[in-house]
């Protein structure tokens, strides 16, 4: 077994990365194959996804815990959330994911990492993520780049950051 802390053991993610919106999952820590490949309830859409498409960082909040005799402001840590946006390109004639969705649509963003760089299998981690989506909004034409869209969601519950692929039906 390697060292800890050897590069050869880190995660590449270029190629091998699939995004998936599913309307709804029997068990967010292990998504199923099926579930994930439904013609009717799923949606790939990672080839819409540029390398830079998927961006948002979790947010912390702090609670003041001092009172005004202190000069030194202490604070405990609070809640914390997260917000995803997408960008993803624009296509003629097939707009799928442009119109996708709409505004205030529900459902479960997979973002996983594919082993063989293809479909999902049994075994395969991934991030899951219940979100609201706000209005896909096409973004300004910009010289030397392909035409994008931009659409802001919001997480309804905890992200589960070790889910896992399971060949269920």
């Amino acid at each position: 077994m390697a060292a800890p802390g050897n590069p050869a053991q880190r995660l590449a993610y270029e190629g091998k990365v699939r995004h998936f919106w599913v309307a709804d999952l029997d068990n967010p820590a292990a998504p199923t194959v099926a579930e994930l490949t439904d013609e009717y309830d799923a949606f790939d859409f990672s080839r819409y996804v540029p390398k830079d498409g998927v961006s948002g960082d979790p947010v912390e909040n702090f609670i003041d815990s001092t009172d005004i005799t202190e000069t030194f402001d202490a604070q405990q840590v609070g809640s914390w959330g997260e917000q995803i946006t997408f960008q993803m390109y624009k296509q003629y004639p097939d707009d799928n994911a442009f119109e996708y969705w709409s505004y205030g649509d529900v459902g479960y963003f997979v973002s996983l990492w594919a082993a063989d760089g293809d479909s999902p299998k049994d075994g395969d981690p991934c991030y899951v993520r219940q979100l609201e989506v706000h209005q896909p909004k096409p973004l300004p034409h910009s010289p030397n780049q392909k035409q994008r869209f931009t659409m802001a969601t919001t997480n309804i519950t905890e992200p589960i950051y070790t889910a896992t692929v399971v060949a269920g039906s």
